[in-house]
């Protein structure tokens, strides 16, 4: 019986619910983030156990710029001790559950990772372990990686001690020794990240609250650190809900708070929108053979009335922009329907990038 995400999440889960924050924050930003290899983050899962991912604290899925997927999974923990005692449960646990997700049907070979977030872990084995993990992904095969820890190689006695520990974790877990071929294949797969949080001057969060100043419209940029709070207030929630996050049901959620400005990734189109405005206003005259009638009243109403435009386009992102489309001394705004644009033909839009 898989165990409920609340006892999984446990009472102490500040550093968990920040890890998933982490993550989510470069979600909003339309970033990467540590472990992804510089694509962006999509999607971002917790607890998700009783989803089938052995490690289940924070799964992150995330695209390259030719839309390829890998996904991160994630064990977080305090603290992590690098060893094959017995009584060094969660080590073992990260090193089980990491193999299990090796195994699975659906493991993408030398794309998707799996490992541990931790934020006190010694500085020496934490080098050895990704000097260790770094050496099998520089290598082409097993006979290349463990060729480095003769004599004349490139490792040293604390990185071939590091292999041992991971061997002596996995042939216990099945029950049988397990070949160089499946250490090296198990090692080249293993990230360990280490986070700096919960602390005044923790450089993560600092890290995230800069990021999440991009994300807020101008006027909302100094409210990014409430934004980092309610982020890891919603992180720490999730985790009892096995909550899943991606960015268009995260920036509704967060819109009664705060304004976003537009994603990055239809920057391009609303450039093309602003342009188009500008040619329209252009356009507009607001004389007849020289004559002008002066129209404040219509004016006045027509400007409170189109004084802010919301526009959703078909791939989720809101976004707020005052319209332009009144000329300074009068004129009108047509619309048919729900669209302002809508007189503009499709196959017009279709060359703008047709983002309605």
């Amino acid at each position: 019986m898989v165990q409920s995400p609340e006892l999984a999440g446990g009472d102490g889960f500040n550093f968990e619910a920040a890890v998933a924050a982490f993550y989510i924050v470069a979600m909003l930003g339309e970033e990467t983030a540590p472990a992804l290899n510089n694509r962006i983050v999509k999607w971002v899962g917790q607890q998700q156990k009783g989803f089938g991912e052995p490690l289940d604290d924070v799964i992150v899925d995330a695209c390259s710029t030719n839309g390829e997927t890998t996904r991160l999974s994630l064990q977080v923990k305090r603290k992590l001790t690098i060893s094959d005692a017995d009584s060094n449960t969660d080590f073992r646990e990260i090193v089980e559950n990491s193999w299990l997700t090796l195994k699975k049907e659906d493991f993408r070979e030398n794309i998707d990772r799996y490992g541990a977030a931790t934020g006190t872990i010694s500085d020496s084995s934490w080098r050895a372990l990704n000097s260790v993990c770094e050496f099998a992904r520089a290598s082409l095969n097993s006979q290349s990686f463990f060729t480095r820890f003769e004599e004349d190689g490139n490792a040293g006695k604390n990185h071939l001690k590091t292999v041992s520990v991971f061997r002596s974790i996995l042939n216990k877990f099945n029950e049988q020794d397990i070949s160089d071929h499946e250490v090296y294949r198990f090692l080249k797969h293993f990230v360990l990240i280490k986070f700096d949080f919960l602390h005044e001057g923790a450089t993560d969060t600092t890290n995230a609250i800069t990021q999440l100043r991009h994300v807020l419209s101008e006027k909302d940029q100094h409210r990014a650190h409430d934004l980092w709070e309610r982020l890891t207030s919603i992180s720490r929630k999730g985790m009892g809900r096995s909550k899943e996050f991606n960015r268009t049901g995260l920036v509704t959620e967060l819109s009664d708070n705060f304004q976003f400005i537009g994603a990055s990734s239809i920057k391009d189109d609303l450039d093309q929108l602003t342009q188009l405005a500008d040619l329209s206003l252009k356009d507009i005259t607001t004389e007849i053979d020289g004559y002008h009638v002066e129209r404040h009243g219509i004016l006045e109403e027509t400007k409170k009335s189109t004084e802010i435009l919301q526009i959703c386009t078909d791939k989720g992102f809101a976004w707020y922009r005052k319209v332009g489309l009144v000329a300074k001394n009068g004129g009108a705004l047509y619309v048919r329907g729900n669209n302002p644009f809508s007189k503009i033909r499709s196959s017009f839009w279709q060359k703008l990038g047709g983002i309605f």
